[in-house]
């Protein structure tokens, strides 16, 4: 009632050797009546004609009419090979764990579907946006331009196979964002949307296009969106959060980092971004406390970029500059973004230190600087002439 829902769909799937039963039932949500229910018992390869079965029976049981384009849309069959499609979601699993390790297990699996079916659009679409991440804000495990070319090879490689396919459209906005290319990206985020109304990613890579511009009620409404069409995701549930933060709103950011480790105590950027919003508001011990969690879950030592930061708002200089030179030294075998020696270096207040570094992270493309607009931990260098040649740099006007 709360939800104004009319019908619910609930069922189960139980799988053995090679083996399906699924049961499902259509309820009214008023009276609890059953509308329809069903079983199937079916092979393994008949998975997908089992999907359509389902799909027309509750469009039946709803009476529902569908329009020709959308009987199409629904009877759509990415591919028709049953491995593929499996490591295709093995693939998308490892990529909402948003670790860089699992980002490294995502390509794989799209890398190995591809190989099963090389028609295989969507895979190319996984591989994109795995590809985005490791050069995406807060990870950066290989160099953006190495990152974004990857993930752009991927995704025209799946326009071209399948130029109506929604989810690469919004991966292609994604990577033009990471570009600055403001106006191709918003352009390519409407096409996504207009095609596929209800895909979650779409929406949530739309919602941080529109934080960065510092469009933050829309940005708001699009990530609400994308919330209601996967509320299971950790991934937007700490989104949610992010968009909070970005607008200052320190106890809303936490509240909804909070409510993501409740489900997954092991859900490591939750713990970075709460350690961030500690930080900036003030809680230093809480901030370090949730920070240092986050490197133990991780075991990833590029981790000390958000501590350095909470140090060096702490007063905590020596551990800050501490920190510093532990990037330095993961500098010499992996890719470290300049962005992260900039944000300590702001903290501590060491003004024209973090400029050279966020020049250099311009000269570098770092993706981070879609956020330049409405970073917090840069507020303190906002209204320097010199951050305002940096904002006109990729595009955006004076702040």
């Amino acid at each position: 009632r709360d939800l104004n829902v009319r019908t619910i769909l609930e069922g189960s799937v139980q799988k053995s050797e090679n083996r399906l039963r699924i049961t499902a039932q259509l309820i009214d949500a008023e009276d609890g009546y059953h509308l329809w229910s069903q079983q199937y018992d079916r092979e393994m390869e008949d998975v997908f004609a089992i999907q359509d079965e389902i799909t027309w029976a509750i469009a039946d049981a709803l009476k529902v009419e569908l329009m020709a384009g959308e009987r199409t849309a629904v009877s759509k069959r990415h591919t028709e090979d049953l491995e593929a499609y499996h490591l295709y979601l093995r693939g998308r699993y490892h990529w909402n764990r948003s670790t860089t390790e699992d980002y490294w297990k995502a390509i794989d699996h799209y890398r190995a579907a591809i190989e099963e079916d090389p028609t295989y659009a969507l895979a190319y679409v996984g591989m994109a946006d795995a590809y985005a991440s490791l050069g995406d804000a807060g990870h950066s495990a290989i160099s953006p331009r190495e990152a974004f070319s990857a993930a752009g090879t991927a995704v025209r490689k799946a326009l071209e196979l399948d130029e109506s396919l929604a989810e690469a459209h919004a991966s292609l906005g994604h990577l033009k964002m990471h570009e600055f290319a403001w106006p191709e990206a918003e352009r390519s985020f409407q096409r996504a949307i207009k095609l596929n109304p209800n895909y979650a990613t779409g929406h949530r890579f739309q919602a941080f296009f529109l934080a960065g511009q510092g469009r933050s009620e829309e940005a708001a409404a699009s990530m609400r969106r994308a919330l209601e069409l996967d509320p299971v995701s950790l991934g937007i549930v700490t989104d949610v959060g992010v968009l909070c933060y970005f607008a200052r709103d320190w106890d809303g950011a936490i509240a909804q980092y909070k409510k993501v480790l409740e489900v997954d105590p092991g859900f490591v950027r939750a713990y970075v971004t709460l350690g961030s919003a500690y930080t900036q508001k003030g809680m230093h011990a809480e901030a370090i406390e949730s920070l240092k969690k986050a490197m133990d879950l991780s075991g990833d030592r590029l981790k000390v970029a958000p501590l350095g930061r909470a140090y060096g708002l702490a007063g905590m200089r020596e551990e800050a500059l501490d920190a510093i030179e532990d990037l330095k030294e993961i500098a010499k075998a992996r890719y470290v973004t300049p962005y992260a020696f900039t944000l300590i270096y702001a903290c501590l207040g060491e003004r024209d230190k973090a400029f050279s570094y966020l020049k250099r992270a311009c000269d570098e493309g770092v993706s981070d600087l879609i956020y330049l607009k409405v970073d917090p931990f840069l507020d303190n260098l906002r209204g320097d002439p010199r951050f305002s040649e940096l904002l006109s740099s990729v595009g955006f006007g004076p702040s």
